[in-house]
């Protein structure tokens, strides 16, 4: 019976397949264009695209953690932490992880003064879009992570994105680009 099912699958797929080939070649929109382009701003990590400049960061100083209860944050309250500890005291900055593709979010690494607690997390309260890090400290990129391993803070800087001030949703959502009467066919 599982011979029959698999036999079954391949043949059906195989159906789909011609039929999506005949269709291909018979409708000219599905044809490849090779003088097709379509002119859409590219979004790089450089902040280029954006009309405000990225601003560079790092994240808090040790000194600068407070503790309410089994929280921890910033004593400014832009960072803070979202899972509980049992850290009673922060010893040291550990490093910093950045999460995304192109844009992502940042978390700060503290260590508490007993060897076998879990380290403190903290994040942004509020998530501004945090640039792919580059420089010495941070790794290379791998399943959309980076991380930066040092006890420097300054080893780990990182860019954010600042929000920008628009009032006038219309002026916001405005389209850029060039401007022609088929903008798939440039």
């Amino acid at each position: 019976m599982d011979i029959f099912l698999k036999t079954v699958a391949i043949a059906a797929v195989s159906i789909l397949w011609s039929n999506l080939t005949i269709a291909a070649a018979s409708h000219p929109t599905i044809q490849p264009q090779p003088n097709q382009t379509i002119n859409a701003p590219a979004i790089t990590n450089n902040g280029s695209d954006f009309k405000i400049p990225p601003e560079e960061r790092i994240c808090p100083e040790s000194s600068a953690l407070v503790r309410d209860g089994l929280w921890w944050s910033a004593n400014n309250k832009t960072w803070k932490s979202y899972t509980q500890s049992f850290a009673k005291n922060i010893k040291d900055f550990i490093g910093a992880q950045w999460a995304g593709v192109v844009v992502g979010k940042i978390i700060c690494l503290y260590s508490g003064d007993v060897a076998t607690e879990f380290p403190v997390a903290l994040e942004q309260v509020t998530s501004l879009p945090v640039l792919e890090p580059k420089g010495v400290g941070w790794s290379a990129l791998t399943d959309g992570h980076k991380f930066c391993k040092s006890s420097n803070i300054a080893d780990c800087k990182f860019m954010v994105q600042p929000e920008e001030n628009v009032t006038d949703v219309y002026k916001q959502i405005e389209y850029t680009g060039k401007k022609t009467n088929n903008n798939y066919n440039n």
